[in-house]
């Protein structure tokens, strides 16, 4: 029965994800030594208490357990390569399995039924056991006390040595097997096939040519006191699509908060911006470093280093779990004040009230400017709505559904859209109550705040939920919205209609009088007008919206099967027809050779 798990899964893997054969031998090996190890420590059992009925729970029990066991972290991995395209990690696992009854609240699940299908799972496991095992220690007869006691030995000998091959596994080749893509290895070490950004990998000699350059820009970096020492809050709502705001031309009121400070005139609403993917990761990393998903490194001057290096105090208050979720702690650097949502351990992680709560208890009285950023989590799938406000009926979380096809553009279920704008209302009150608690601690006497997202969401749109997963409009469009205090809000350069996720921190550091860093990929949109390509990656989906076409052209190929697409932004932001067959033979050859380049930083 194990065999057959192990083989199936094994399978999958290398017809779906491209298992190399070595990397499923060794996790062939490593199971199946498990199961060897238990069934020596049932034989010794048996052996031991032989002709009893409890020998034989036990054994079948623990065998029970660890076959049960395997199939759900089979499970978690092929929820882990759907939805994020690549293996769950160890501190993902144990992350959400304490967060289980706010989580199964999330998606709209009843916990009983979690626990219930561990259960099922269990019981069917324990009763083929329980049909296969023998009362008696297998194929064992014991005419005489010295048979058994060689049998006991054997048993206990048996169990030593696997248990030891076990362990020195753990010590010496799991991290090994990891760079082959075995999959317990990855689980143990998710950074170790290469360096990746969570589905998307750095090509490691690149990226220490790339490196180089950044620390030589960092070391020459000038370190001037600003001229205009204002306050930063840069808050990036997860997941949040520019067009289910108002402001954007939503006709539904989402962001009612929002709306009334730009009636006011107190918010200017920038084009809506490209990210570079259509994750977090490598879009928090994009944002802040100013490159795109091929550009990245292990060393990036970012956007907090810079404002450090001119006076700024760093502080962090992530909603979520920034710590667990694949290095994005390590990718923020050194701070002044860091917090996210792991460091709450009776709370959900993300809820935004812990945002909030950790908001009202910040120590904003030292001297000298600040930046501070923030993280929200509502408008996020797995993200807590707010219990209170008036919101849109009926809703049904779409997290759980999995999609790994495109299809035709076609409307999102309604029940989804109301699930997702109702995360879109809970973000705008946390926005709204995030001001109030600032200005209260005269914070925003003298700030800039900017209003973003890592990526966007889908919504069943081309037959994908959630992100992660393509680079379609709605996952790779998000807003760009500045409130500025103590001073005029920042005019557009007139040359600006389609700013990519790169500019926002050159944009910031323009408002500043502050020198952006030669390595930045992006351009202010303060004083230089948009121009050339933007280049959009997700997993083996790579390619470029052409921002000197004012009909925004966007070229993407999929590296895997080679199929070409390509839109007119401007005449179908939908997406719905392919009009790859109607580009120049020339430039399509060009795009397809520079995009199969990019697409040599996405894993296999």
């Amino acid at each position: 029965m194990l065999a057959l798990v192990v083989g199936v899964f094994v399978v999958w893997l290398a017809v779906r994800h491209s298992l190399s054969a070595v990397a499923a031998l060794r996790h062939i090996e490593v199971v199946l030594t498990l199961g060897l190890a238990l069934q020596a420590a049932r034989y010794f059992v048996v052996t031991l208490l032989d002709g009893r009925r409890l020998p034989k729970i036990l054994g079948v029990g623990g065998y029970a357990l660890f076959l049960t066991a395997l199939v759900l972290y089979y499970i978690l991995v092929a929820i882990g390569l759907t939805s994020w395209g690549r293996v769950i990690s160890a501190d993902l696992i144990s992350t959400y399995l304490l967060d289980a009854i706010a989580l199964s609240d999330v998606l709209g699940v009843p916990f009983a039924i979690l626990p219930a299908a561990v259960g099922g799972l269990l019981a069917i496991t324990f009763g083929l056991a329980w049909v296969c095992a023998d009362n008696r220690a297998p194929k064992y007869v014991f005419p005489s006390t010295v048979a058994k006691k060689k049998c006991l030995a054997l048993s206990l000998a048996a169990f030593g040595f696997f248990s030891i091959q076990i362990f020195d596994w753990w010590q010496f080749d799991i991290h090994a097997w990891a760079k082959l893509g075995e999959p317990i290895g990855l689980s143990i070490h998710p950074g170790s096939k290469e360096v990746r950004i969570q589905s998307n990998a750095i090509d490691l000699q690149r990226a220490n040519a790339i490196d180089v350059d950044e620390d030589a820009a960092r070391a020459s970096y000038p370190a001037r006191a600003a001229e205009n020492r204002r306050n930063v809050v840069l808050i990036i709502s997860d997941a949040l699509r520019a067009d289910h705001i108002k402001a954007y031309g939503y006709p539904r009121e989402t962001t009612p908060h929002l709306s009334a400070y730009a009636a006011q005139g107190k918010l200017a609403v920038f084009p809506a911006v490209h990210t570079s993917c259509a994750e977090s990761t490598c879009g928090l990393f994009s944002l802040a470093s100013s490159k795109y998903t091929h550009e990245f490194s292990a060393r990036p001057f970012t956007l907090q280093q810079a404002l450090k290096k001119n006076g700024y105090e760093i502080h962090m208050v992530l909603g979520g779990d920034h710590t667990a979720f694949y290095g994005l702690r390590e990718m923020y650097g050194p701070v002044d004040s860091y917090f996210d949502g792991s460091m709450v351990k009776k709370t959900y992680r993300n809820d935004d009230q812990l945002v909030l709560d950790r908001l009202e208890g910040l120590d904003t009285s030292s001297r000298g400017p600040k930046m501070l950023q923030i993280h929200l989590m509502s408008s996020h799938a797995l993200g807590s709505r707010s219990k209170d406000i008036e919101s849109f009926e009926p809703n049904s979380n779409y997290a759980i559904n999995f999609s790994t096809t495109a299809t035709q553009a076609r409307a999102p279920e309604q029940k989804f859209t109301n699930f997702y704008d109702n995360g879109v209302l809970s973000a705008d009150r946390t926005i709204a109550r995030i001001l109030e608690i600032l200005s209260q601690k005269k914070y925003l006497e003298n700030a800039l705040v900017v209003i973003t997202a890592d990526h966007g969401d889908g919504l069943g749109e081309h037959g994908f939920f959630s992100h992660a997963n393509s680079v379609f409009e709605e996952v790779i469009k998000v807003p760009l919205l500045v409130l500025s205090y103590g001073a005029p809000l920042p005019p557009l350069h007139q040359g600006v209609h389609s700013p990519a996720q790169i500019d926002i921190a050159p944009t910031i550091l323009d408002n500043l009088n502050i020198e952006a860093p030669k390595t930045w990929r992006g351009k202010s949109l303060l004083s230089h007008p948009t121009r050339g390509l933007i280049h959009i990656q997700q997993n083996e989906y790579v390619g470029f919206i052409d921002r000197d076409n004012h009909a925004l052209g966007k070229y993407w190929i999929n590296s895997s099967t080679k199929e070409e697409y390509y839109y007119e932004l401007a005449n179908d932001p939908l997406e719905t027809k392919n009009l790859i067959h109607k580009v120049d033979a020339n430039q399509r050859a060009k795009w397809k050779f520079d995009a199969l380049g990019l697409a040599q930083t996405v894993p296999n």
